[in-house]
């Protein structure tokens, strides 16, 4: 099963899916000189993500939500490897189901993008 939780183990999400390969991102420069040629220069540590598709109910959502907001960690565990890491930024929700009271059987679905601050196996 493939899910996301805080570090404390409460489970913010059962279902996440297009789990990405581990990704890198650096910042990088680039300049024409004046003989035509390019330099190319990367700056730093290149940061290293992940980018899944979470489908939440509404007070998962907003858990996640106020995760995001503060800068809180969580963990992606997927099968047999854990990832620690931070939400990249707001996450744009689609609702999948309609016409529910109920704010359990409300679903939600965004695509998040875990910079991570550590990589481990499950305990």
């Amino acid at each position: 099963m493939i899910r996301i939780e805080t570090l404390d183990g409460l489970i913010l999400s059962k279902v996440c899916k297009e789990v990405s390969p581990l990704k890198y991102e650096n910042i990088v420069k680039k300049n024409k000189l004046l003989d035509g040629s390019y330099h190319i220069q990367i700056i730093g540590t290149p940061i290293e993500f992940i980018e899944f598709i979470v489908i939440a109910n509404e007070s998962q959502v907003e858990k996640i939500n106020l995760i995001e907001a503060i800068g809180e960690p969580i963990k992606l565990i997927e099968n047999d490897r854990e990832f620690l890491g931070l939400i990249d930024s707001a996450i744009d929700w689609d609702r999948l189901t309609v016409g529910y009271k109920d704010r359990e059987k409300r679903l939600y679905e965004g695509n998040i993008k875990l910079v991570l601050t550590g990589v481990g196996d499950e305990e």
